[in-house]
């Protein structure tokens, strides 16, 4: 079996999503996360639009945090201050208004994480 440096790995999916980060497609799955959903009150209707509005923010999360869920589960129990990094950006980006305006320091920051992986 291949044996994978978990810190090598963690740093290798921190670089892709660093780039990520500065992509339209980025910015169209946080707008998408921002998007409000008119469901109805009652009814099949509302058990349709609901499935309909779960999957469309399913696809939205997975779209615009998949990367940074992915290096965390790479880098394990050890790495806190990744946790805590990728924490704070993936809630600035998909929490704020503004959230889409920060690729640019985010995945500096994300940049920055990967070097220390790599050189710790």
């Amino acid at each position: 079996m291949l044996a994978v440096d978990r810190g090598l790995l963690a740093a290798a999916l921190l670089l892709v999503a660093a780039g990520y980060e500065l992509t339209s497609r980025k910015r169209r799955f946080l707008r998408s996360c921002h998007l409000p959903a008119a469901l109805p009150p009652t009814g099949w209707r509302a058990d349709a639009a609901c499935v309909r509005f779960g999957a469309r923010q399913a696809c939205a999360c997975v779209g615009s945090c998949g990367l940074l869920m992915l290096a965390m589960a790479a880098a394990g129990h050890g790495a806190l201050l990744l946790v805590v990094l990728v924490s704070a950006i993936v809630a600035a980006r998909t929490l704020l208004v503004a959230g889409t305006k920060l690729g640019r320091p985010a995945a500096a920051a994300l940049l920055v994480a990967s070097l220390i992986l790599v050189t710790a």
